[in-house]
């Protein structure tokens, strides 16, 4: 099923996902990493686009928000070797290492990975509730909910994390779609 149809299929459920689904318009990003890879990826046209690039630091990071400001995505691709992330068991060892520090705080405790799969990506992610924000209404910019994802994507090492206040089941399913749609442009070095 390409990207377009998939979309389509899950926006007509729009209803059950509450980060603006709603509407079919998709535009299409190109985000370019550290490493001089360019990769693409597709969202809701409502979402606001910022490619943060920090000098001195080895890894740029496109971070993706809804109308509303209750979702942030970031995509972070890490360069290094192609070879880097090729089993399943090395993604759950960086999506252990990426989302330690919120598993302290978290209702979890722990890890628990889920397997992700596209025709360009496979990894693994996991979601965790911050132990913080229970029972309160979260101040602006502060989240709920964290998914991590390690991805290999084209031999590419790339963690995202998904942000938000929604109830994870429904609101995750729109992080997944926006990932499936990643892709690494050929010719990349």
């Amino acid at each position: 099923m390409n990207s377009r149809a998939f979309f389509t299929t899950i926006l007509l459920l729009g209803s059950l996902l509450p980060c603006e689904t709603s509407t079919l318009q998709l535009k299409r990003e190109t985000f370019r990493a550290s490493g001089g890879d360019r990769f693409t990826l597709e969202l809701p046209s409502g979402w606001q686009v910022d490619a943060q690039i920090r000098a001195g630091l080895p890894i740029n990071t496109l971070r993706m928000v809804n109308s509303e400001g209750t979702c942030v995505l970031m995509i972070s691709a890490i360069p290094g070797k192609e070879s880097t992330g090729e089993s399943m068991e090395e993604l759950e060892l960086i999506l252990a290492r990426s989302a330690r520090s919120l598993a302290q705080d978290s209702v979890e405790r722990q890890v628990r990975a889920m397997t992700f799969s596209s025709k360009t990506a496979f990894g693994v992610y996991a979601t965790l509730t911050d132990s913080r924000r229970l029972g309160q209404k979260p101040a602006p910019g502060e989240f709920r909910f964290s998914t991590t994802f390690a991805l290999n994507c084209s031999q590419r090492i790339v963690i995202a994390t998904f942000l938000s206040n929604e109830e994870p089941f429904e609101s995750v399913e729109l992080a997944i779609m926006i990932l499936k749609t990643l892709q690494r442009e050929e010719g990349q070095s």
